[in-house]
């Protein structure tokens, strides 16, 4: 099988690229460029383009992986649209403290980010609705090792 080379990126310090081609994010993470096409059509994600090709920013491909957990649990894309308006802020907060395991908790019309157990178990205790939770620290992880150079 013929692999597509990783993005560019400076291999002297391992770091992620500042941009992710949608056949880099396809090949290397659990999503299809025909999801990420359609995501981009209803509006979900909204990709910077050059040319004709989408490319993606950090934010924007952790949220994808999101919204392709929340698929994968079956969700609308309508109901999926409506939690993750806070976002990136709440990214931000998890990029400030990476030693936490933060899980997005949503019962599709509000989100919370938690990292304590005890606090998710007393918001899933008051669901009066089926609920949903997706490891947002899992997801970094994820797009970490899918793309990050092995040390040489």
């Amino acid at each position: 099988m013929n692999k597509t080379p990783p993005p560019k990126q400076d291999q002297s310090s391992g770091t992620l690229p500042s941009v992710f081609m949608t056949r880099d994010v396809a090949q290397r993470l659990p999503v299809t460029p025909r999801q990420l096409q359609w995501w981009d059509d209803s509006g979900l994600l909204r990709p910077k383009r050059l040319d004709n090709k989408r490319l993606y920013r950090y934010d924007e491909v952790i949220k994808l992986l999101i919204v392709a957990e929340l698929r994968h649990k079956g969700w609308a894309l309508v109901r999926i649209s409506s939690v993750l308006r806070p976002f990136t802020g709440y990214l931000n907060q998890a990029r400030k403290h990476p030693e936490r395991n933060y899980r997005l908790v949503t019962d599709g019309k509000s989100i919370a980010l938690e990292s304590d157990d005890n606090r998710i178990i007393a918001i899933l205790k008051g669901a009066r609705s089926g609920m949903a939770i997706v490891s947002l620290t899992d997801q970094m992880v994820l797009l970490e090792r899918a793309f990050r150079f092995a040390p040489r």
